[in-house]
């Protein structure tokens, strides 16, 4: 089994902030300590190429995010404040799903430790063909 963690994935946030973003941290470390998961086994991610990400994100929405003037709805909906550190756990966190995906494609077993943080936006996706 591999697991996908980064460092990237655990960011500053206000006191008593709604979202546990320690969890994180939090699972990797009870996976190592109870023998679930060696260390070996744990990878870590690199960063979401911004190709990648545009493939499910509009154009938009990716220079926004990355230049920090996402509309104050946008970021709002996000519950989370903009900084150069949410962009880099955004892809650190997409590159580990990717990941361990393809591992899982491989015929290994994979997780990814840090999920996304979206909530509902629809204006930041893509439509399907």
């Amino acid at each position: 089994m591999y697991a996908l963690f980064s460092d990237h994935y655990i960011i500053d946030l206000p006191p008593h902030h709604t979202f546990p973003i320690q969890k994180y941290r939090l699972v990797r470390e009870q996976l190592l300590a109870e023998g679930t998961l060696s260390p070996e086994e744990l990878l870590e991610p690199t960063l979401a190429a911004p190709t990648d990400v545009r493939l499910v994100h509009t154009e938009d929405y990716w220079e926004q995010l990355t230049s920090g003037t996402l509309p104050a709805s946008v970021a709002q909906r996000m519950g989370l404040a903009w900084s150069e550190a949410l962009v880099r756990r955004s892809r650190a966190s997409v590159q580990g799903t990717l990941t361990a995906a393809r591992i899982a494609i491989g015929d290994r077993i994979a997780v990814n430790l840090g999920g996304g943080t979206h909530q509902d936006a629809k204006s930041i996706f893509k439509a399907s063909p």
